[in-house]
């Protein structure tokens, strides 16, 4: 009940602020009281997240979210050029894509679209990476100069891309997208690889898990072992997603179904709160991983 409350209470004030600077007086008092409240409307964001991140109750966030991410998304556009809004709000909605997606897929890969707009348009803040992405360069050669201070947009927007494109990456045709989801994540992994449990190279895991094996340099079984391997060891084998998505994609590629289910079962028992900040991923990839096992034999047909 305190996490709903606080969702709850996190929410309304948000709102508050929002309809403070929507219907505040002349247009200069408007932009005057808009640029206090969006800065203090970044913190509670941040409190937000943190609390969403390790709350216990999972039903109650996976109910509260689509309001809190409305209120969000409305305080985003206020502060249109706001980068850490922006990759907030991109983060969410994958978040809220991988509550959903087991349900309803199609409407996830909306919810993984509007999150890669986010996460381009927090990219765009820098004005280099805004130019090369309007000449049309490949994403690796946009973020090649991009510092640290952009890993989370990165982070986020190889993630969003990424899981926008899994239910087509099998097609000829959808692995010319390939670029857009390992550009930002190899980035993010060479700025700091350790960003949100090493999530990049859980993005890297599931595309090479996708990706047929190519002259040794990509692709294939041990490029997806390596990469979640990665996050194993950057979480200290704590980030119970990495277990899901090892099973998910790695696993069939690889023709191990002994893996397959130790990795779902090892998410299914283990204690959430191993995660430090991050109970409710955990309890998500609880759940997600008893979905998957129950559909084993779509997976390894007897």
């Amino acid at each position: 009940m305190k996490e709903k409350r606080f969702l709850c209470i996190s929410s309304m004030l948000c709102l508050f602020f929002f309809l403070i600077v929507c219907f505040s007086g002349c247009t200069a008092t408007r932009h005057t009281v808009q640029e206090v409240s969006i800065n203090m409307i970044d913190t509670s964001i941040d409190d937000l997240v943190e609390k969403l991140l390790d709350s216990k109750s999972y039903g109650a966030i996976k109910n509260g979210l689509p309001g809190a991410l409305l209120v969000v998304t409305g305080i985003t556009e206020l502060s249109p050029n706001n980068y850490k809004l922006l990759t907030r709000t991109c983060m969410l909605y994958v978040a809220y894509g991988l509550f959903v997606e087991d349900e309803n897929p199609d409407y996830a890969v909306e919810l993984y679209g509007i999150a890669t707009d986010y996460g381009l348009r927090a990219l765009k803040q820098d004005k280099e990476f805004r130019r090369k992405f309007e000449q049309g360069l490949d994403y690796a050669e946009c973020v090649k100069h991009l510092g640290k201070e952009y890993v989370g947009a990165l982070a986020w927007t190889g993630t969003a891309y990424g899981l926008k494109t899994l239910p087509k990456l099998t097609s000829a045709a959808a692995l010319m997208e390939v670029p857009c989801i390992s550009g930002p994540a190899m980035k993010a992994i060479e700025l700091d690889e350790t960003y949100f449990y090493g999530i990049s190279h859980l993005v890297m895991g599931i595309v090479n898990g996708l990706l047929p094996e190519y002259a040794g340099l990509t692709g294939g079984v041990e490029f997806s072992r390596k990469e979640f391997d990665a996050v194993d060891r950057i979480s200290g084998n704590r980030f119970m997603l990495a277990k899901y998505f090892r099973a998910k994609y790695y696993c069939p590629l690889a023709k191990d179904q002994v893996m397959f289910n130790k990795s779902l079962n090892e998410a299914i028992e283990t204690d959430p709160a191993i995660l430090p900040g991050g109970y409710l991923l955990n309890e998500l990839a609880r759940v997600k991983s008893q979905f998957l096992l129950d559909r084993a034999i779509t997976y390894f047909p007897q």
